[in-house]
């Protein structure tokens, strides 16, 4: 009789955490009983976000490691490297294993916050406005909290498997690649059931949130070299709005250039309200030098849309490599583009790639693949031996082929 393996789930109040619960429950092995919680030394009365209150335990930063010791944990998952406060991951017990599950805000430099990967975030009006020269994106290097945090993690889990290649040699990162996908399970149906769409509408979405790394700015002024007649420029601002005066430099630019056309969306909504919004825009610019709003994405190539990427963005190479027909803001936004209708090949390409890409097959892999390890964290060597053994097996999960 197998083991049974217990993860304890560190999450944040956030609208995707749910979602984390939903994929964690269906795509684990039976063997696998995972444990959520969220940690606040004030009082919480309600979550904001998160619906599931019922599958979290709330713990104050004192009672953390005895709750691990207490449920005999195998294993910790960070649903971003800032859902444990910082000084709490090094305190973890040795035989604990360590999965962190980058979020992307937590890998990157930029702005205030530490990470590992420190590159140019923002193009020149974006960063103009951010009053941000081009030779750093943030102020200093990792923290030394941050540091010892990172230090402590034995396996990081990136969203793209190339943002794990851009982390530099650094003496404290030591952990090795392992890949644990966040999708919702009614995202999958979705995806598997969905059939050819040309999108009737010729709207155009920019970016998925109020964050500066969405570059706005700089899109903007490429699309307002175009004749784009009366269509929609919608623009998501509700979520991740800052600074202020960021958002703000947004709106007017927006309105300044598009007129009415302008449509911003200021309040959160859900998120079947969302993509009923933007059902029809045919065409979606995602400014982003990193990896972001990979929902977004997915969902706007099953519809049949042109998705839009920086070439520099690890998302271009990332669905590049993987056969999605994908096209780069600096060479493809063309007024010829604008007024051809999508050929139904890149449709029914891009359709079938997404299928593949988000097969069940694969998830179950992945968290069979994640269970294997951790019961065998605690011998090292076993561990060495069972990646070399498996070697074929990790290459051909993590490039989803």
């Amino acid at each position: 009789m197998k083991k049974r393996i217990t993860i304890v789930n560190f999450v944040t109040d956030d609208k995707f955490t749910d979602g984390v619960i939903e994929y964690n429950e269906r795509f684990s092995p039976g063997d696998v009983v995972h444990l959520y919680v969220f940690v606040s030394d004030s009082p919480l009365g309600h979550f904001a976000l998160i619906k599931n209150a019922a599958a979290i335990t709330q713990l104050t930063t004192e009672s953390v490691i005895t709750f691990l010791r207490e449920n005999h944990a195998d294993a910790v998952l960070l649903h971003s490297l800032y859902s444990l406060p910082l000084h709490l991951t090094p305190q973890i017990p040795s035989e604990i294993c360590v999965i962190w599950s980058s979020w992307g805000y937590d890998l990157y430099c930029m702005m205030e916050n530490s990470g590992l990967i420190n590159i140019n975030l923002f193009q020149p009006k974006t960063r103009d406005v951010l009053r941000l020269s081009t030779a750093c994106e943030a102020n200093g290097a990792a923290n030394e909290f941050y540091q010892k945090a990172v230090l402590r993690v034995d396996y990081l889990s990136t969203v793209l498997l190339e943002e794990y290649d851009m982390i530099p040699s650094l003496s404290y990162f030591h952990a090795k690649q392992l890949h644990y996908t966040y999708i919702t399970p009614k995202e999958v149906e979705t995806y598997q059931k969905a059939s050819i769409s040309t999108n009737a509408g010729e709207n155009i979405l920019v970016g998925n949130s109020g964050a500066p790394t969405n570059n706005h700015l700089d899109i903007f002024e490429k699309l307002s070299e175009l004749d784009l007649g009366e269509r929609r420029i919608y623009c998501p601002l509700s979520y991740a709005g800052y600074p202020l005066e960021y958002k703000k430099k947004v709106l007017e630019q927006g309105k300044r250039l598009f007129g009415d056309n302008f449509i911003p969306f200021l309040e959160f909504m859900d998120k079947e309200t969302y993509f009923s919004m933007i059902s029809s825009c045919k065409y979606a610019f995602f400014g982003h030098l990193r990896q972001q709003a990979l929902g977004n994405i997915r969902e706007m190539y099953i519809k049949g849309c042109n998705v839009f990427f920086y070439k520099e963005s690890p998302m271009y190479m990332h669905f590049k490599a993987r056969g999605f027909s994908v096209m780069s803001i600096q060479d493809d936004v063309t007024k010829e583009l604008m007024q051809t209708r999508t050929e139904i090949k890149y449709v029914q390409n891009n359709l079938e790639m997404m299928k593949h890409y988000t097969s069940p097959s694969r998830f179950y892999s992945e968290m069979s693949l994640m269970a294997d390890i951790i019961s065998k964290h605690k011998n090292k060597k076993s561990v060495f031996e069972y990646l070399k053994k498996r070697s074929s097996d990790i290459i051909r999960i993590f490039a989803h082929t």
